[in-house]
């Protein structure tokens, strides 16, 4: 099991665990892993101890009500203690969250299952004091976690999780903003662009490209980074048709000009409708744009060819 799986294996594991014990070699591994993990200021604030004993893990579990980690054979207590770092800032929670997700992954890793315990015994009731008192623990540190360790002898249970739509995005929270970006799902009809795969992928490589040397003259005085696709519309339009064929229609404008967009089968998209910020743009029955007509101005070509060239070099 490499690293990826492991955590896309990792579950909180709170059922039933087999009388198999957990050799003191593989809780030496899970130890080192954790005390891997980063430490704010490298002030290395986190200390565990792993308990095999079962005079002393029963000990435990009989001062843990609800009882968790009942049929565990070996458990890891996390210790944390405050020290500051600079500017009064202490990293100790960071410290030990990042040792406890360390070890998790390592007891995947080695076949077993656990889970994070933290609330259960840091509540009101304060086991984790009883825990510590238990196993010695000096007073300046304070018990903040519970792992119980074994085998796992019951289903592991995925739990619901939220689409990852949802919960991550590129370059902008919320996801993309450009219209048909949904939809945005055309494969290149060539080669010539390594690594872009669909019109999100052209979008993000342009992202770094747009500028006011690629923006239509008329409209470079209201560039900004800001507004990157301001003035973009044409000569963006055309590579991604070079990159995914389809046709270029065009948006009438106030201004006589037309506001081009991409049209691929079933897959529409605009990459540059940003710039008219909440303005509702009509993408039904408009005319198809030929590149021809737009290059006669010798300034639109040279800009799309800046832009081809500037692609071909990022991706480079």
């Amino acid at each position: 099991m490499n690293t990826i799986e492991a955590i896309m294996n990792r579950r909180s594991y709170r059922g039933r665990f087999s009388d198999d014990m957990v050799p003191k070699k593989d809780l030496e591994i899970i130890l080192k892993a954790g005390l891997a993990a980063p430490s704010g200021c490298n002030k290395q604030t986190t200390s565990l101890i792993a308990i095999d004993d079962q005079e002393i893990l029963d000990r435990i579990k009989a001062s843990i009500d609800p009882i968790v980690g009942e049929t565990a054979k070996a458990a890891i207590c996390v210790l944390s203690k405050k020290i500051y770092a600079y500017r009064d800032k202490c990293y100790n929670v960071q410290d030990y969250s990042a040792a406890i997700e360390n070890m998790l992954l390592a007891i995947v890793e080695l076949g077993y299952q656990s889970c994070w315990y933290e609330g259960h015994i840091t509540d009101t009731d304060r086991i984790c004091d009883k825990i510590a008192k238990i196993l010695h623990v000096p007073d300046e540190y304070e018990l903040v976690c519970y792992m119980p360790i074994g085998i796992a002898i019951d289903k592991i249970v995925n739990p619901a999780k939220k689409p990852d739509e949802e919960r991550y995005w590129f370059n902008t929270y919320g996801g993309y903003h450009f219209w048909g970006w949904e939809g945005a799902n055309a494969k290149p009809l060539t080669n010539e662009y390594p690594g872009i795969d669909d019109p999100i992928d052209l979008y993000n490589a342009l992202s770094h490209i747009w500028c006011a040397e690629t923006c239509a003259p008329r409209m470079r005085d209201k560039w900004t980074k800001d507004n990157m696709t301001m003035g973009q519309c044409s000569i963006t339009a055309f590579l991604a048709q070079d990159i995914f064929g389809g046709e270029v229609y065009g948006i009438p404008r106030s201004d006589g000009n037309f506001h081009c967009y991409n049209v691929i089968g079933d897959c529409r998209f605009d990459l540059t409708s940003e710039q008219f910020g909440d303005e509702a743009l009509d993408y039904n029955d408009n005319p198809k744009q030929v590149r021809e007509v737009h290059f006669a101005k010798e300034e639109k070509r040279l800009r799309y060819e800046y832009l081809r060239a500037a692609l071909k070099k990022y991706l480079s």
